[in-house]
């Protein structure tokens, strides 16, 4: 009769493997080789006590934790231990593709994902309906996709130094974003639905292309702080007035004539501006 692994044990050789270091032997040689034949959570806490996995999602020590994190989300979605996750730092590993298992993550409030290579999101993104903090700036994103608009809970939004050219109406959907950081990106204009974000209070979208701003611009009457710097503006649209809020706009570096600006000053009298 045919001996039968344990579901639950450790598979031999995993440590050698673990300690080299070595990337490629690491996933072949534990999740090739035993994936289906072992237990996740089993083998996540064996992990944890070697040190190769984080404990503390917050505190990851080394880049080759952060890369088995993700592996072993990729193998193991449903293991208890992403459960508990909510707060999650995968900065400066170099990733390239978000794996569409990140979604699994339901309970994750803060996401940085800062510096890497990324050049676009899964739409499992949007499963994330508790994520309060998405940080993705310094990647190569070039769309967003419409299932950004279902974070509900979002309030602050960095996508800054990017290469996104456009933004989807979905993210007007994004009611309780209280920091939008858009500056140093391609966009040359803005969906009218961006006034439907009604509790933005800082807005940075300084180094674009942009000639233009919609009328709906005024419908943010929460802002406190606005970054058009750095852009190809000629004129505001008037309801540009209704910011009563706002406290500080920085048009620097755009072609603005001086009519123009004193337009502007009229219409935001309390507002400290810079041109």
């Amino acid at each position: 009769m045919k001996r039968r692994r344990n579901s639950q044990a450790i598979p031999e050789g995993i440590q050698a493997l673990i300690m080299n270091e070595n990337k490629d032997d690491i996933f072949h040689g534990i999740f090739l080789a035993y994936g289906n034949e072992i237990d996740g959570d089993t083998l996540i806490q064996w992990m944890i006590k070697q040190n190769i996995l984080a404990k503390d999602m917050n505190f990851f020590t080394t880049s080759l934790q952060r890369e088995t994190f993700l592996l072993v989300l990729e193998y193991f979605p449903n293991a208890k231990y992403f459960q508990s996750v909510k707060e999650l730092f995968l900065s400066d590993i170099g990733l390239e593709k978000l794996i569409d298992e990140i979604g699994n993550l339901t309970n994750l409030e803060m996401l940085v994902l800062r510096r890497n290579n990324l050049r676009e999101l899964p739409d499992s993104i949007g499963e994330l309906k508790n994520l309060q903090f998405l940080g993705l700036s310094h990647n190569e994103i070039s769309e967003l996709p419409d299932s950004i608009g279902k974070l509900k809970k979002l309030r602050q939004l960095f996508l800054n130094d990017n290469n996104l050219s456009e933004l989807p109406d979905s993210i007007s959907k994004l009611k309780n974003l209280e920091e939008l950081y858009l500056n140093n990106n391609n966009l040359s204009d803005l969906t009218d639905s961006i006034g439907n974000l009604k509790n933005l209070r800082v807005l940075r979208l300084s180094k674009n292309n942009l000639s233009d701003l919609p009328d709906s611009f005024g419908k943010l009457t929460n802002l406190e702080r606005l970054h058009l710097n750095e852009n190809n503006l000629t004129e505001l649209p008037d309801s540009i007035g209704n910011l009563k809020n706002l406290t500080y706009l920085n048009l620097y570096d755009n072609n603005l004539s001086s009519k123009e600006k004193q337009l502007i000053k009229k219409l935001l009298p309390k507002t400290e501006v810079e041109f």
